[in-house]
């Protein structure tokens, strides 16, 4: 900390010198000397060892008085000024030849840039197109796979062949037989000859695997399907049957599904109120997303309504009992009236043809129900056929 007082009194010494020195005769100045600082390096000269005449040192010292500073510059001084100013100008002609130059790789970055943009667009336009044709194929791809699949239809619940080893021969038999009793069942005239495959799906558990069969024609398999809903009436009431469907028609009424009940959260309060709800309707296949109200399980509204003569009957009050026929407005005596009773009665009488009504078929399997039905995988053993039960009975 002593030291730095001592530079700078050193250094003011050494401006001080400096400001009594002339730089061109390294000698001090005197009070009758003429002298001028230079406006570059602040260095003292003589007038004398400037070379200024008295008119000019008139000039720089009337300046000087009025602005505090001065306009010349020593000789040094003034060749460096000249030397600065020419590298500045060929500096300032290099910064001139930059900028155009820089202008024209603007220009030139901008055709660039439009050309990368037209490239894009191009390249967006061939995506697309390569898109679309994927798009197509894989529309190609499934109609090819619904066409194969168009007259399959999958069995499910159906147990598997006997045995802990049956051979192939075995369980082809026992699939076809089962096929049949299933046809036996819903009164359909198809024979399982006719049929074009069986073959079971996925890998053997404990469950039964799905039996995947091909049916003869479009017809019996439409037959099928219709009546398939009648099975609940028979014994065998936990088998399903229904279309053989793609991964892609399985997703669609999944996500079919899931829009239903997206949309049902969000029901307005005049749909709550009349009781409206999304619903997916239709035979699997041919679903579809249907807006009214739910259908009333059937067995859900409770018994008829008894008749007069059950009420009756129940009350304890006696039937009445029919009317004899009264003979006597034609005359007949008693025992004229007996005898014609009796051969009327003797006489057969005309029955009027009445029509005869048929019963209406069973309600239609629900959703639920199919899925139940889907999912139920229960083993079930088809019902033998009169063949094996003789010979059954001729073993026992």
């Amino acid at each position: 900390m002593a030291g730095r007082p001592a530079d700078k009194e050193r250094e003011k010494d050494r401006e001080k010198e400096r400001k009594q020195t002339c730089v061109g005769c390294k000698k001090k100045f005197t009070k009758s000397d003429y002298c001028v600082i230079c406006g570059t390096c602040t260095y003292w000269y003589h007038k004398s060892c400037a070379g200024i005449s008295d008119d000019i040192y008139k000039c720089i010292e009337t300046y000087y008085k009025d602005n505090n500073c001065t306009f010349w510059n020593c000789m040094p001084c003034s060749t460096y000024a000249r030397g600065i100013t020419a590298r500045m100008r060929e500096i300032e002609g290099r910064l001139e030849s930059v900028e155009k130059h820089q202008v024209e790789q603007d220009q030139e970055l901008k055709s660039v840039n439009s050309k990368v943009d037209a490239t894009n667009k191009e390249v967006k336009k061939l995506e697309q197109k390569l898109e679309e044709a994927k798009s197509g194929s894989n529309v190609l791809a499934e109609l090819k796979d619904r066409k194969a699949r168009r007259l399959n239809v999958i069995f499910y619940g159906i147990g598997e062949a006997p045995g802990e080893n049956p051979s192939i021969d075995e369980r082809k038999t026992w699939d076809r037989q089962s096929c049949q009793n299933v046809f036996n069942a819903l009164k359909l005239n198809i024979k399982s000859s006719s049929l074009r495959f069986i073959r079971r799906v996925g890998e053997k558990g404990e469950k039964p695997r799905p039996l995947l069969v091909g049916m003869e024609n479009m017809e019996s398999k439409e037959r099928l399907l219709a009546n398939a809903k009648y099975l609940r009436d028979t014994h065998l009431n936990k088998v399903g049957i229904s279309p053989d469907l793609t991964p892609l028609e399985l997703q669609e009424e999944r996500d079919m599904a899931a829009e239903a009940e997206k949309r049902n959260k969000n029901l307005s309060e005049e749909d709550i109120s009349k009781n409206m709800k999304w619903l997916v309707v239709g035979q699997k296949g041919e679903k579809r997303l249907f807006k009214g109200t739910e259908r009333i399980q059937p067995g859900s509204q409770g018994p008829p309504p008894a008749s007069q003569s059950q009420l009756s009957r129940k009350a304890g009050h006696p039937q009445q009992a029919p009317r004899e026929r009264i003979s006597s407005k034609r005359g007949l005596s008693g025992s004229e009236s007996e005898e014609e009773n009796q051969s009327q009665t003797r006489r057969p009488r005309k029955k009027n043809p009445k029509k005869t009504q048929q019963a209406p078929p069973p309600p239609a399997a629900t959703d639920d129900d199919t899925s139940e039905m889907e999912e139920e995988t229960s083993q079930i053993q088809t019902a033998p056929t009169p063949d094996e039960a003789a010979e059954a009975t001729t073993s026992d």
